[in-house]
């Protein structure tokens, strides 16, 4: 299990060679915070739970599946 924030960071360090691509995921980290995370503040656990597993889900799959987009068109480096 990673932590977004460490995630967040390397996706910032990219956005000099690849402003554009790294924007856009950078945004969609942000949407997550503040669409999910946010609201869960003053819930309890099991709330807290429940409210990521119904609404960071589709943000969550979204990101993977443009990163994943983004890795098939990037040359390793």
């Amino acid at each position: 299990m990673g932590c977004w924030a460490h995630a967040r960071q390397k996706f910032d360090e990219a956005a000099s060679s690849r402003p554009k691509e790294a924007t856009d995921i950078l945004a969609r980290i942000a949407r997550l915070y503040h669409e999910v995370e946010t609201p869960c503040i003053d819930m309890t656990p099991e709330e807290r739970c429940r409210f990521r597993q119904e609404h960071a889900t589709p943000l969550l799959d979204g990101i993977f599946e443009k990163i994943e987009e983004l890795r098939r068109q990037t040359t390793p480096s």
